[in-house]
């Protein structure tokens, strides 16, 4: 989940009150949480920005749904 602290249309409390639910139903483990702080709507503030949260974004694919596929193979 990703939010922007500076988000001009939703709120960031709805991002972290959704992974604080997620957390509570036993989905932690596989729960990323991260919130810029000077983004908009959009979440990045400059292209070095987007690049970073979209490096975040595979990462997370990878940890989860590459993790999955290489059990299945095994």
């Amino acid at each position: 989940m990703t939010t922007s602290t500076r988000d001009d249309r939703v709120h960031p409390y709805h991002a972290r009150a959704f992974v604080r639910r997620l957390q509570q139903a036993g989905h932690g483990a596989t729960t990323t949480y991260y919130e810029n702080i000077e983004g908009g709507h959009g979440g990045a503030a400059d292209p070095k920005q987007q690049a970073f949260m979209l490096c975040l974004y595979y990462e997370f694919v990878k940890r989860t749904v590459g993790a999955a596929l290489a059990k299945d193979k095994a």
